[in-house]
């Protein structure tokens, strides 16, 4: 189904990476309180769409941007409507990734586990970290029990999915 143009105010993207049973978060670095972004949080590698992007390509080149790392998509993870601080609706689209370099140390990323990463304060973390967290927990589970395998999950969410494409910006 189409996207209207106009239907939301911010168009975003978001990719978790989990290497060696850690999950890798940035510390945010600047404030963007409209998007409930302030100096020190942590979060998943996420950031806008730009103007001619699809969400698959805004998400590598935000990745890289945050992080200094490259890493490929495996699959969708979800889609998100939030309403931000301004009131304004944002869109995020999710995807579950991999690094495909060696890991180096980067300032800004901070690998937690699963024990580490629940224990956070959830106001130490951006909007919908926990939220993102929580689906990749039951997709993993899935994935790792044989009930269906992780491309036909992701399959079955990038149906479910709005169309990014047609979203030209004002």
């Amino acid at each position: 189904m189409p996207v209207e143009d106009g239907a939301w105010a911010v168009r975003a993207v978001a990719m978790l990476v989990e290497d060696r049973d850690k999950i890798l978060l940035v510390r945010e670095d600047e404030a963007r309180e409209y998007i409930g972004k302030y100096p020190n949080m942590l979060s998943i590698p996420m950031g806008h769409i730009g103007l001619g992007e699809n969400p698959p390509a805004a998400t590598l080149r935000e990745f890289a941007e945050e992080t200094g790392l490259k890493a490929e998509i495996d699959f969708p993870l979800g889609f998100f409507q939030i309403e931000m601080a301004n009131k304004q609706r944002a869109a995020v689209w999710v995807y579950k990734g991999h690094l495909v370099c060696n890991i180096r140390k980067t300032p800004s990323v901070i690998w937690l586990d699963e024990a580490e990463f629940l224990s956070l304060d959830p106001f130490s973390l951006r909007p919908l970290n926990h939220e993102i967290f929580q689906l990749y927990s039951a997709v993993r589970y899935f994935c790792g029990n044989d009930h269906i395998s992780c491309q036909e999950i992701g399959e079955i969410i990038q149906r479910a999915m709005p169309k990014a494409s047609h979203w030209t910006p004002s």
